[in-house]
């Protein structure tokens, strides 16, 4: 191919929906891509189409288990390579129970507002309609959180300590 400088086993995966990140961050900066865009050894790629991941993997939980199982570089970024990262303790629900299924599509609901609410953002230009995005951007992203801390059984206690130090 036209873009090749070295042979690439993967080059399926750009083909596919998938969750992108950059590969030092300081905080938890995940998407989704529907578009097949290629990237360079700037970004690292998740192949799945997988919206409960992704509102996980942007949570404040997440940014725990960064400083948790990331080594830190200079200027308080991280670099989430897989030899780390594999070690998330990402929850695995079972489809066949109802309960979880629920849950998970609870979660999956609020991403998707997500994603829709960052699309209108970009959209839009005037200052008093941002910030009512913005406004609702953060009821959700709280939302999710708070999601994603009884899926991992978290007290308000811990949540403060852990989360909010």
């Amino acid at each position: 191919y036209w873009w090749e400088l070295r042979a690439c086993e993967y080059y399926a995966e750009f083909e596919k929906p998938k969750i992108i990140y950059p590969n030092i961050l300081k905080q938890p900066e995940f998407t989704l891509d529907y578009n097949h865009w290629y990237t360079n050894q700037k970004c690292f790629i998740i192949s799945l189409d997988d919206k409960y991941l992704l509102g996980i993997l942007n949570s404040k939980l997440d940014n725990f288990l960064f400083e948790k199982y990331l080594p830190k570089l200079r200027g308080g970024f991280y670099e989430p390579s897989y030899v780390f990262f594999k070690e998330f303790p990402i929850k695995k629900l079972d489809p066949k129970n109802k309960a979880q299924q629920s849950f998970k599509d609870e979660i999956v609901k609020l991403v998707e507002t997500m994603l829709q609410l960052q699309q209108q953002k970009k959209q839009r230009t005037l200052p008093n309609q941002i910030v009512q995005l913005d406004q609702r951007i953060e009821h959700t992203d709280n939302a999710i959180n708070q999601k994603v801390y009884q899926l991992y059984g978290l007290t308000n206690e811990e949540i403060k300590m852990k989360l909010y130090k």
